[in-house]
């Protein structure tokens, strides 16, 4: 049996977490969810690389900015597909998270069906 596309998935509200996790699975992908930036950051040096990454930017001990910064940095993450869903929706920090890497930028509250289709 062939193994699922892994997709990370970084948010602290849980019920956030469980719609975004929902979307990867029904998309036939299987989630890896981390609730806070040090459990991220934690992810990203245990040198596991995952298919595709959800990333909040607002998150408690290490903001998503960081961590873009950090898995672009870190080998085997360069081309990993980043799609920041996040809160902010300012130009200013669509710009940054584009600029800094992240291939997609998506505000909350998203629709399901536009998530899953950016996922695909």
């Amino acid at each position: 049996m062939a193994l699922r596309p892994k997709v990370l998935v970084i948010e602290d509200t849980p019920v956030v977490s469980d719609i975004l996790v929902s979307i990867v699975r029904r998309e036939s992908y299987d989630p890896v969810i981390v609730y806070d930036g040090q459990e991220a950051k934690d992810y990203i040096e245990s040198g596991t690389v995952p298919d595709a990454v959800f990333l909040d930017l607002l998150l408690p001990y290490v903001d998503g900015f960081e961590l873009l910064n950090q898995m672009r940095k870190t080998e085997g993450w360069q081309n990993v597909p980043i799609i920041v869903v996040s809160a902010k929706s300012q130009e200013k920090d669509v710009i940054r998270a584009l600029d800094m890497g992240a291939i997609d930028y998506v505000t909350k509250p998203f629709r399901t069906g536009e998530l899953a289709a950016r996922l695909r």
